[in-house]
């Protein structure tokens, strides 16, 4: 299992590109759940009447085999 964390937001087609696909499992981190320091009930309560493009997107986490994970993320910045 290979995790790589996107740095730069992709363009939102990308996403839904990358959303589609049953090979990879994707965890998305924004800036609401980052002003929101452990209070879980509250980031519940204001995400889930809000887009993704409300919740501010910083980055996505995109988990799966390696080489899967290395072709899908090939096009973007990496946190390491």
């Amino acid at each position: 299992m290979h995790v790589a964390t996107v740095a730069d937001s992709p363009a939102a087609s990308t996403c839904s590109a990358l959303v589609a696909r049953p090979d990879l499992v994707l965890i998305a981190f924004g800036s609401l759940g980052q002003s929101l320091n452990d209070q879980f009930e509250l980031y519940r309560e204001k995400i889930s009447s809000m887009t993704t493009g409300m919740s501010g997107l910083l980055g996505i986490a995109i988990a799966g085999d390696d080489a899967t994970v290395r072709q899908a993320t090939k096009k973007f910045s990496l946190y390491e």
